[in-house]
């Protein structure tokens, strides 16, 4: 199946939310940086013609996205080389990347991969936001995507989930071997 640049740039951005997550500064930067190069050159064929169904709207949405990217990568760049924030600039942060995941989720079900840009960068804005109900919703967004995540590393710890699925997915593809 062939990506879309769209799809390739969610799936990179998504990957850096991740790794910035993870606390892997350095990997996380490269994800943002390249998830913006994917943005600028999904932006630049559609400014070409050679994507039809991209809307100035979808353009403008995109190049917020890769500005946004671009600051994180920044801002982690920085954080790398000593000059980062305190511990309530890592819980912001960890909030804005929370629910710019989750944005993207629900963007990504309703609306597609379009969707997936508008909703990750309304969410992630509206949590940076100190006033409103989207704000809230954002911020409450994002905090629970970070306790689920946290939840899910702790519970995969403890019972080895990872290595009980990899396991198990070798034995399937075994058997459907011999199918």
């Amino acid at each position: 199946m062939n990506k879309t640049r769209c799809e390739i740039a969610l799936d990179l951005s998504l990957r850096a939310v991740e790794h910035d997550l993870d606390g892997d500064d350095a990997l996380a930067c490269k994800l943002y940086k390249d998830a913006s190069r994917a943005l600028e050159d999904a932006i630049a064929h559609a400014r070409n013609g050679e994507t039809s169904s991209m809307e100035e709207n979808d353009i403008e949405q995109m190049q917020r996205k890769v500005k946004e990217y671009r600051e994180r990568a920044e801002t982690l760049s920085n954080r790398s080389k000593g000059g980062g924030g305190g511990e309530d600039d890592d819980t912001k942060t960890n909030i804005v990347a929370g629910a710019a995941a989750a944005g993207a989720m629900i963007g990504f079900a309703t609306m597609g991969p379009f969707g997936a840009i508008g909703w990750a960068s309304s969410m992630a804005y509206a949590s940076t936001r100190k006033k409103g109900i989207a704000s809230s919703v954002s911020k409450i967004s994002g905090s629970a995507v970070i306790n689920t995540m946290e939840r899910a590393k702790s519970l995969n710890r403890r019972y080895k989930i990872d290595e009980k699925v990899k396991e198990n997915g070798k034995i399937a593809l075994e058997k459907a071997k011999h199918f």
